[in-house]
């Protein structure tokens, strides 16, 4: 059952969910310390997603919507709670703040456009102990 929140983000959009779900978890091309992936690297586990991720790396789900960022950053992932902190993108290109249990930490999301789904990306640079501190560190 889609929640208020994953139903207002696919309007905003119309990027919604493939109904059978997100699907399988990719590396993206490339992470920030240059280290390449293989076309199609699958990261069949949560350590395997969040070690890319940890490498500045990101993750995509061809079959993600709009809507799924929670599903991934804390049904997937296993943050805490997520927070929005631009959600102005009508392509979906928003940022978020997650919480790790001790900081919080700048998330996005976005377009995979012109292929399918969204891509996931942290910035551990960019934390802080509150939301608002956050919030603030990226002038919003």
């Amino acid at each position: 059952m889609k929640t208020t929140e994953t139903i207002s983000a696919e309007q905003a959009t119309g990027c919604s969910e493939n109904p059978f779900g997100i699907g399988k978890c990719f590396a993206g091309p490339i992470n920030r310390k240059g280290k390449v992936s293989d076309p199609g690297t699958d990261l069949p586990t949560r350590e395997a997603a969040m070690d890319w991720l940890e490498q500045g790396g990101a993750i995509a789900f061809p079959n993600a919507g709009a809507g799924s960022s929670r599903k991934v950053f804390c049904g997937i992932l296993g943050f805490q709670d997520l927070r929005e902190i631009d959600t102005t993108s009508s392509a979906g290109d928003w940022s978020f703040g997650v919480f790790d249990g001790e900081v919080w930490i700048a998330a996005f999301q976005s377009n995979r456009y012109p292929r399918h789904g969204f891509t996931y990306s942290l910035s551990r640079e960019r934390q802080a102990d509150s939301f608002e501190e956050l919030c603030r560190m990226l002038e919003f």
